[in-house]
């Protein structure tokens, strides 16, 4: 057996491991999102991208992926993209409800300054009562 037979015998294994790693990895994505764990999606996202050009390598030497392999990538990419895009919905919506909250204390803040007496102004007034 030549080295070159070696090395094609052992890229279909490696592909199957690599696209097994890289269907654990979009499941294991797909959890932090829902967890809320984002830095942590984002190191799954490279270990992704690598494991992806290895596959894509693999693929020119091994062959085309069979269409489940395909399917199944394709569904696990599109349930992270959508859980993706609803903690963006969640995330928005917070920050919506933050700016509200901020606007609100700025606002009370300006009538506390403006329309209410001062605390030691407060004060006095009660040291003049208690005094009569």
């Amino acid at each position: 057996m030549s080295i070159s037979d070696d090395h094609t015998k052992r890229a279909p294994d490696r592909m199957a491991e690599r696209l097994e790693e890289l269907s654990r990895l979009l499941r294991q994505q797909i959890d932090d999102v829902r967890e809320g764990q984002l830095d942590r999606v984002e190191r799954l996202a490279a270990r992704a991208e690598t494991l992806v050009a290895g596959v894509i390598h693999d693929r020119q030497r091994a062959g085309t992926l069979t269409e489940s392999q395909r399917a199944h990538l394709a569904r696990l990419y599109e349930e992270l993209a959508l859980a993706l895009r609803a903690e963006r919905g969640d995330v928005q919506a917070k920050l919506r409800q933050l700016r509200q909250v901020k606007r609100a204390i700025v606002a009370y803040g300006r009538k506390a300054r403006t329309g209410s007496p001062s605390p030691a102004t407060f004060g006095d007034r009660a040291r003049i009562k208690v005094a009569k």
